[in-house]
C-alpha cells in the first residue's frame, strides 16, 4: 500500500512528554489516553490525527461481537487497550504510530494484536489486511524481515478463527529486539485498511510496551533455586534444551552462564545471556502526596527485583489494603500510619518492610459564586468579594481569571470582572495543595422603576411596576408580602402602599404608592361605626378640600381629610337619608416629585 496515503498528525502530545522517550510514555494506552501517539486516516477520507470511532481506547472486560465472543477488547493483563478501525464499511484505513529513542532500557519492543477481518474473497490486494511496521527516521524499514508484520485476509490463515464471514486471531504477544538500532529513532505503525472495494471491513485492537533485553533471575536462599526468565514475546530454546519462557535450576553455581535463542514470529532471532548470581531483592517504596482526601502515591522501589515478582501486598495502616504493585490511596485524615509493603517472587520467597508515614490535612478552601454590580454606564458599582474562607497566615495562594494569574496572594479578592476564577492554597508547612472554584456574573442595576398605577378613585386600585434599566430578572414586593415575578400588583383597596423591586444581588429599590378611593356610603345613627363621612388623609394627599352638596346643588359641608368628617347633619338639623355630591379639590405628589392640581367629583349615600 502506498504510505503516501496516509497523513500523519501529532495530537495529545506535550514536547517535553515525547522527548522523554525512555520510559516509553504510554505506550501501553495505561493512561487510559492516546497521549504520546499518531492518528492518522487514508487521505480519501480526509480526516486527520484521531479519529473518534476510528482511534478508540478501550476499556473493561467486553467481548467483540464479530468473534462468536471469543476476543477480548483489552488484552489480557491490561486495563486499556486500543481499537485501531471499526466494523464501518467503506474502504477506510487507519494507523496509529508511536516514535522513541532506543536505549539499552527499551530496546525490547513487546505490542500485541487482535485482529478481526471480514473475508469476501477478493484478489489480495483488494482483502482488509493488519500489518505492523518499523520505520527509522527516513522512514525506511528497520529490518525487511524483522521490521514488518503484516496479514491479509483469507481462508486458513495459521492462527486465525472464524465466525460466520470473519476471520479473527485472538491477542498474540511479539517481541522486537532493537538493541541494533541504540542511539537511534525509530517509529512503531500499527495500520489497519478495509477491503478497497468499500464492501467489508478491516479492524484491530493493539498494546505495547517496552523494557530491556536481558534475563531476569529470581532467587532466594531459602529455596536453593534460581528462575531464569527470558522477555516475553519470543518462543525459546535454552542451551538446557528447554523451550519455556522461565526455567528452573536447582542448586545454582554462581556465574554460571546460562543462554537462550529467541525467535520472534517474525522468524528473527536473537541470543541473550546472563551469569548466576546470588542477589535478593532489598525491599523499599517511596510515598508522595501526603495529603488527607486526596491521592497519596505509593511506588515500588525494590532493588535487585526482577519480572518474576508475582505477588504484592500493602497495609496502609487505616485498615485498607491493595494487591497492586504502585498503588493510590486516601487517607480520611491527616496523623501517623505505619504501612506494611510485602513481595514475594515465583520460588515463594517473601520480603517485607514497614515505614511510618505522616498525612497532613489537605486545605479545603471554597468559593461562592457572584455577581458583580454595574452601574448605568457599565462601571463597576459594586464588585464581588472572593472569599476562600482559609486565613492569609500560614498559606499561599495563587488566584487564576479564566486560566490566568492574577497577582494578588492573599485569602481573598475583590472581583471586578466576570468569569472563572480559581484559588489554589497551599498548606506552608505541609505543602499539600487544594483548589476551589466559582463563577461570577456581572449584572447591570436598574436606575429606577415607574409605578403605573389605577385612576384615583377607580372602582379597582391596581399598580404596574416598570424597572428603567438594569439586566435582571427582577422580583417585586407590595409592603412586606412576598416578592413575586410579576410586576402587577391588582385588587388592590385604598390605602399607603410601599413597592419595592429587587434582582439577585444589585438592585433594591423602594418607593410609596398610594391608591385613593372614598366611602360610598355612611350611617350616621350614632352608633359609633361609620358615623362620619370623609375622604382618609392619605399620604400621597396635599392640600385637600371637600364640598358637600345636596341632590339639588345645595352646598351642605364643607371638609377636609384632616376633620372628622360630616355626620349627616345641617343647620342642626338631620339630613334624610338619600345620594349626596362631593366636589374633591386635591394635589398629589407626581413620581418626580412635583406637585399636581386636580379636582374630583362624585357622590355617596346617607343610609339611616
Amino acid at each position: 500500500m502506498d504510505k503516501n496515503a496516509f497523513f500523519l498528525i501529532i495530537v495529545f502530545l506535550v514536547t517535553n512528554i515525547v522527548s522523554s522517550q525512555e520510559s516509553c510514555y504510554n505506550l501501553d494506552f495505561e493512561k487510559g489516553t492516546l497521549i504520546g501517539w499518531k492518528g492518522a486516516t487514508d487521505v480519501e477520507i480526509k480526516n486527520f490525527g484521531i479519529v473518534k470511532d476510528r482511534h478508540a481506547i478501550m476499556e473493561g472486560k467486553g467481548m467483540d461481537p464479530y468473534t462468536c465472543g471469543k476476543i477480548p477488547i483489552v488484552a489480557p493483563g491490561g486495563v486499556f487497550s486500543a481499537k485501531l478501525g471499526n466494523d464501518i464499511i467503506g474502504g477506510n484505513g487507519e494507523s496509529l504510530s508511536y516514535s522513541l529513542d532506543i536505549t539499552e532500557a527499551n530496546s525490547l519492543f513487546i505490542y500485541k494484536y487482535a485482529v478481526v477481518l471480514q473475508d469476501p474473497g477478493h484478489k489480495p490486494e483488494e482483502q482488509p489486511y493488519f500489518q505492523v511496521n518499523i520505520f527509522n527516521e527516513n522512514r525506511e524499514l528497520v529490518d525487511l524481515t524483522c521490521g514488518s508484520y503484516n496479514v491479509v485476509a483469507t481462508s486458513n490463515l495459521p492462527g486465525f478463527e472464524t465466525c460466520d464471514a470473519v476471520i479473527y486471531k485472538d491477542w498474540t504477544t511479539v517481541g522486537l529486539d532493537l538493541s541494533p538500532y541504540i542511539g537511534k529513532n525509530i517509529t512503531v505503525e500499527f495500520e489497519t485498511r478495509d477491503c478497497s472495494r468499500g464492501g467489508h471491513f478491516g479492524y484491530a485492537y493493539v498494546d505495547a510496551y517496552c523494557s530491556s533485553l536481558k534475563i531476569n533471575s529470581t532467587y532466594c536462599a531459602d529455596a536453593n533455586r534460581t528462575i531464569l526468565s527470558a522477555p516475553i514475546g519470543f518462543t525459546y530454546l535454552w542451551e538446557t534444551g528447554e523451550t519455556t519462557q522461565a526455567i528452573k535450576i536447582d542448586n545454582p553455581i554462581f556465574g554460571k552462564k546460562y543462554i537462550c535463542e529467541m525467535t520472534s514470529v517474525t522468524g528473527c532471532k536473537v541470543d541473550i545471556s546472563t551469569f548466576i548470581t546470588f542477589q535478593e531483592p532489598i525491599v523499599d517504596f517511596e510515598v508522595s502526596g501526603t495529603c488527607d482526601k486526596s491521592d497519596v502515591f505509593f511506588v515500588n522501589t525494590t532493588s535487585n527485583a526482577d519480572n518474576s515478582t508475582n505477588f504484592f501486598h500493602w497495609d496502609f495502616g487505616d485498615g485498607t489494603t491493595s494487591d497492586i504493585e504502585n498503588p493510590q490511596h486516601q487517607y480520611a485524615s491527616k496523623g501517623d500510619y505505619d504501612v506494611h509493603f510485602s513481595l514475594s517472587n515465583s520460588l515463594g520467597c517473601n520480603y517485607s518492610m514497614t515505614k511510618t508515614i505522616r498525612i497532613f490535612k489537605l486545605p479545603e478552601p471554597h468559593l461562592n459564586d457572584g455577581i458583580i454590580c454595574l452601574g448605568s454606564s457599565g462601571n463597576v458599582a459594586n464588585g464581588f468579594i472572593l472569599d476562600s474562607g482559609l486565613p492569609d497566615e500560614g498559606f499561599n495562594y495563587q488566584w487564576f481569571l479564566n486560566g490566568k494569574m492574577i497577582p494578588v496572594a492573599t485569602s481573598t479578592y475583590l472581583a471586578t470582572e466576570k468569569g472563572d476564577y480559581t484559588v489554589s492554597a497551599t498548606d506552608m508547612q505541609s505543602g499539600c495543595s487544594n483548589q476551589a472554584f466559582a463563577k461570577v456574573e456581572s449584572s447591570k442595576m436598574a436606575s429606577d422603576f415607574i409605578m403605573n398605577a389605577s385612576e384615583d378613585f377607580a372602582e379597582t386600585g391596581f399598580v404596574k411596576v416598570e424597572v428603567i434599566g438594569g439586566t435582571g430578572p427582577f422580583l417585586f414586593q407590595l409592603d412586606d408580602n412576598p416578592f413575586q415575578e410579576s410586576n402587577i400588583f391588582d385588587q388592590l383597596p385604598s390605602g399607603d402602599y410601599v413597592i419595592t423591586v429587587k434582582d439577585a444581588k444589585c438592585t433594591f429599590i423602594s418607593k410609596p404608592v398610594t391608591i385613593l378611593e372614598y366611602p360610598r356610603f355612611f350611617t350616621p345613627n350614632n352608633d359609633g361605626f361609620n358615623d362620619y363621612w370623609n375622604i382618609p388623609n392619605y399620604r400621597n394627599f396635599f392640600q385637600a378640600q371637600i364640598q358637600i352638596f345636596d341632590r339639588y346643588g345645595k352646598l351642605i359641608k364643607e371638609i377636609t381629610p384632616l376633620d372628622q368628617g360630616w355626620n349627616g347633619t345641617h343647620a342642626g338639623n338631620l339630613m334624610p337619608a338619600s345620594d349626596y355630591w362631593f366636589t374633591l379639590n386635591y394635589k398629589v405628589k407626581e413620581q418626580n416629585g412635583n406637585l399636581k392640581s386636580k379636582t374630583f367629583k362624585s357622590h355617596f349615600s346617607l343610609k339611616r
